[in-house]
C-alpha cells in the first residue's frame, strides 16, 4: 500500500466516525452548553450571516463548527402574503372535501344521480387545481 492510500483510508475512517458520531446524537436531548464571548463586531458578523441564511445563530454556529461548513448559504424566504395564502388555501381544500363527501353521501342516499355527482367531482377537482396552481405560483416569488 502507498501512502496516499493509506490516507485516503484514515480520511474515509475519520468520515466515518464523524457521520456516525452525528447519527448517534440525532434525537438525543441537548443538555450540554458550550458558550465563549465574542467582541460586538463578530457578534454582529455571525448574526447577519445566520440572518442571511434564515437560520438563528445557534444553527449557524453549530453548522460552521459541526459541519466544518462556514459558508452557509440562504434560504429563501417566502413572500409574507405566502403563509397567509397557504393558510385560506388549506381552508377551502377542506371544505372541498367536504362537499365532495357530502356530493358522495347524497348519492348514496339516492337524492342525487351518479350524473350529478360526477359532475360536481369534476368541477370540485378544477377548483382543486386552480387552488394548486395558485400556490405553486405564489411560492415562486
Amino acid at each position: 500500500m502507498n501512502e496516499d492510500e493509506g490516507t485516503g483510508r484514515h480520511l474515509q475512517e475519520e468520515g466515518d466516525g464523524i457521520l456516525r458520531a452525528k447519527l448517534e446524537a440525532v434525537g438525543q436531548p441537548k443538555t450540554r452548553v458550550a458558550s465563549f464571548r465574542l467582541s460586538l463586531e463578530a457578534h454582529s458578523k455571525m448574526t447577519d450571516m445566520a440572518d442571511a441564511a434564515g437560520i438563528s445563530a445557534r444553527a449557524w454556529l453549530e453548522q460552521a463548527v459541526l459541519d466544518n461548513r462556514t459558508r452557509i448559504l440562504a434560504r429563501t424566504k417566502p413572500h409574507p402574503e405566502f403563509k397567509p395564502l397557504l393558510f385560506q388555501a388549506a381552508k377551502a381544500g377542506n371544505n372541498l372535501n367536504q362537499l365532495a363527501h357530502r356530493f358522495n353521501a347524497l348519492r348514496l342516499e339516492g337524492r342525487l344521480t351518479g350524473e350529478e355527482c360526477n359532475a360536481a367531482m369534476k368541477t370540485l377537482e378544477a377548483i382543486r387545481e386552480l387552488f394548486a396552481e395558485s400556490v405553486a405560483h405564489a411560492r415562486s416569488y
